[in-house]
C-alpha cells in the first residue's frame, strides 16, 4: 500500500487506508503499507495509531517535501505583473509537480522496492502516490492497482484553471500513462467510473472499478447503529454540526443566507439554532461567516481528533454537509458523508441536485437535501430538519458503506489482478 496519508496523518484519506490495513487480511491479503515518517503526517491525529493492528506492517521513510506547519498550510499571496515573480511561480509549479509531496518520491520507491509483494496499491492524493506506482510497474513487472479518491486532471483544471500550458499538458499525459499501465484503476463512485469510461473509451469496461467510501463500524461501533441524541429541554436549542475543512469550493454563503432568512420568519428557529464549524476554515469561509452577520449562533471550534469529531457528530441534532461545486466535483462524494450517516443523525446537503452526494442520500434516506445554489431550497430543507427532529436513515441502505464490507470489494479485485498476471506468465 503506497499510502502518504496514514496515520498519524488524519483526515479521510487516512482513515480509508486505515480501515483497508484492519479488513484486508480477513479475505487473504496482508497490507504492507509505504508511507512518510510521522514528521510529514498533515492534520496530525495520533490517536489513531492505537488503532493501527500490530499484524500490519508499516514502512515508514523519509521526505524531501515540507513538513507540514499551520503556517505552511495557508497559501502565499500573489504579485502579479512582475516578472521575477513570474519566474518563481513557473519554478515553484516546477517543483511541486505533480503536487507538494514529489520529494517523497525517491524515498517511497526505494522502501517499495525492497520489499516482496504481489500487487502494489497506490490511493491518491497525491498522486505521487502513482509516479511511485507507475515507476514499480516498470521496473518490476508487479500488477499494480491505482486509486483515486478524487479526479485528476480534469478535476484539478476546475479548482486551479491558473496551471501553465506546459503543466497543463504534462499532468493530461502523466495521468494518461498511468490510468493506462495500471492492472486497475479504482474509483469511488459510480459516476466517477461513467466519467474515466468516457475519457479513454478505448479501454476495456472492467478496468475501472468502483469501491466507494465509507465508515469504519470499528470507530463507530459494529454494528454501526443509528441511535437518537438525549432530549434536551426546549431552551437547549437545535444544533446543527459541520465537521471538517471548508475551502475553495465549498460555500458557506447560500447556507448562511438561508439562516437569516428563517430566523426573521420564525422566531422559535430563531432562538434555538446554533451551528458549530470544526475543523480548519479558508479565508473566503471566514469571511462568509462575518459577512452572515450571525454571531453568536456561530461557533468556530479547531479540528479535533477522529474520535471527538465522532463524538460531536453523535451530540448534534442534525450534521450540515458542503458539497463541492466546481465543475467535475458532483462525481465525488465528501467523506464525511458516510460518517454522518454511521454517526446516526440526519443530514442536511447543500450539494447539485445532480450528484453522487445526491444519490448517497436519496438512497439511504440520510436527510435533506438542497440545491447548493438556491437559498429557497436551503431553507426549506432547515425548516424541514428543524421540524421533524426524529429522522431515521435506512440501516440496510447505509451498512452497504461498511468499510468491513468494502475491504472485501478491494480484495476482489487485488484476486483477479493476480491472477490476471499469473495467467500472463
Amino acid at each position: 500500500m503506497l499510502a502518504h496519508h496514514f496515520p498519524p496523518a488524519g483526515g479521510s484519506g487516512s482513515n480509508r487506508a486505515l480501515a483497508f490495513a484492519r479488513y484486508l487480511p480477513e479475505y487473504g491479503w496482508h497490507p504492507l503499507v509505504v508511507t512518510p515518517g510521522a514528521d510529514w503526517a498533515a492534520n496530525r491525529d495520533d490517536a489513531l495509531l492505537a488503532e493501527l493492528p500490530r499484524q500490519v506492517r508499516v514502512v515508514r521513510t523519509r521526505s524531501w517535501e515540507a513538513r507540514p506547519t499551520h503556517a505552511a498550510s495557508q497559501p502565499a499571496p500573489t504579485l502579479p505583473g512582475r516578472a521575477p515573480n513570474a519566474l518563481r511561480r513557473q519554478l515553484g509549479h516546477l517543483k511541486r509537480f505533480p503536487d507538494a509531496h514529489v520529494g517523497w518520491l525517491p524515498f517511497a520507491l526505494a522502501a517499495a522496492r525492497r520489499q516482496s509483494y504481489a500487487v502494489a496499491y497506490s490511493s491518491s492524493g497525491p498522486f505521487t502516490s502513482h509516479v511511485v506506482g507507475l515507476l514499480l510497474r516498470h521496473v518490476t513487472g508487479k500488477p499494480w492497482v491505482l486509486e483515486l479518491r478524487d479526479g485528476w486532471y480534469r478535476w484539478n483544471r476546475a479548482i486551479f484553471p491558473d496551471y501553465p500550458a506546459w503543466r497543463d499538458a504534462l499532468e493530461r499525459r502523466l495521468e494518461a500513462a498511468a490510468i493506462r499501465r495500471a492492472d486497475r484503476v479504482i474509483v469511488v463512485t459510480d459516476r466517477m467510473a461513467e466519467a474515466f469510461g468516457r475519457q479513454y473509451a478505448d479501454l476495456p469496461p472492467r478496468h475501472v472499478g468502483v469501491v466507494s467510501n465509507g465508515f469504519d463500524p470499528m470507530q463507530f461501533g459494529a454494528p454501526a447503529h443509528f441511535a437518537t441524541p438525549a432530549q434536551r429541554e426546549p431552551d437547549e436549542g437545535w444544533h446543527v454540526l459541520h465537521a471538517g475543512a471548508l475551502y475553495y469550493g465549498r460555500s458557506l454563503a447560500a447556507f448562511l443566507q438561508a439562516v437569516r432568512q428563517l430566523q426573521h420568519a420564525d422566531r422559535g428557529f430563531a432562538r434555538d439554532f446554533r451551528l458549530t464549524l470544526m475543523g480548519t476554515l479558508d479565508s473566503g469561509a471566514r469571511r462568509e461567516i462575518e459577512a452572515s452577520r450571525l454571531g453568536a449562533c456561530v461557533q468556530v471550534l479547531a479540528q479535533a481528533e477522529h474520535a471527538a469529531a465522532i463524538r460531536a457528530m453523535r451530540a448534534a441534532d442534525a450534521l450540515l454537509l458542503v458539497a463541492n461545486t466546481t465543475p467535475g466535483a458532483e462525481a465525488t462524494v465528501p467523506g464525511k458523508l458516510f460518517e454522518y450517516l454511521a454517526a446516526g443523525r440526519p443530514v442536511i446537503a447543500v450539494a447539485p441536485t445532480e450528484s453522487s452526494t445526491a444519490d448517497v442520500l436519496r438512497q439511504t434516506g440520510g436527510g435533506w437535501l438542497a440545491a447548493a445554489d438556491s437559498v429557497e431550497a436551503i431553507a426549506a430543507a432547515l425548516k424541514h430538519a428543524y421540524a421533524q427532529r426524529e429522522y431515521r436513515a435506512n440501516a440496510s441502505e447505509v451498512s452497504r458503506y461498511d468499510r468491513r464490507r468494502l475491504a472485501g470489494d478491494l480484495a476482489h479485485v487485488f484476486d483477479e489482478v493476480t491472477a490476471c498476471a499469473a495467467r500472463r506468465f
